[in-house]
């Protein structure tokens, strides 16, 4: 290999990891947001019909 090219292929390297990063991280969020819908979801069918004013409140972490 040319070593004028040892440049480029760490450039190219370091982008494709950043890359890989990103999609990790937001299949991370993602997976994070589902769980948090199914427990929300499992919360509103052990409350019942008697606590759908609290299944309407928004989700965050504060709410825990």
């Amino acid at each position: 290999m040319d070593p004028r090219m040892l440049h480029t292929l760490l450039i190219s390297w370091m982008a494709f990891l950043c890359f890989c990063f990103l999609v990790c991280w937001s299949r991370f969020r993602l997976e994070l947001l589902k769980r948090e819908l199914e427990e929300a979801h499992a919360m509103e069918s052990l409350v019942g019909a008697g606590g759908a004013s609290k299944a309407s409140m928004p989700l965050g972490r504060s709410s825990r």
